[in-house]
């Protein structure tokens, strides 16, 4: 499990590790399928929420990244992505 440090106000990036093995999943060939990557977070009660809502103008993905700009200590939790 790998994690992140990043500072109150910086830029942080996660990496989706589904496509750290290109010879599983690359993100073209889940693009031209019918999946989609989703990314989730743990809430403070240990549950998955829905997927993340992308509008905050906190959160954005870029392919196989999401990016959170600028972090706070409120995104400080467990981030996961699935191909559904």
């Amino acid at each position: 499990e790998d994690s992140v440090r990043v500072y109150d106000g910086e830029v942080a990036y996660l990496y989706c590790p589904l496509f750290s093995h290109p010879t599983l999943y690359s993100y073209n060939q889940t693009q031209n399928s019918s999946l989609s990557l989703l990314w989730y977070r743990q809430t403070r009660t240990h549950e998955l929420e829905q997927p993340i809502n992308l509008k905050l103008h906190t959160l954005y993905k870029d392919r196989e990244y999401l990016w959170i700009q600028p972090a706070t200590a409120q995104d400080a939790r467990l981030y996961i992505c699935m191909l559904r």
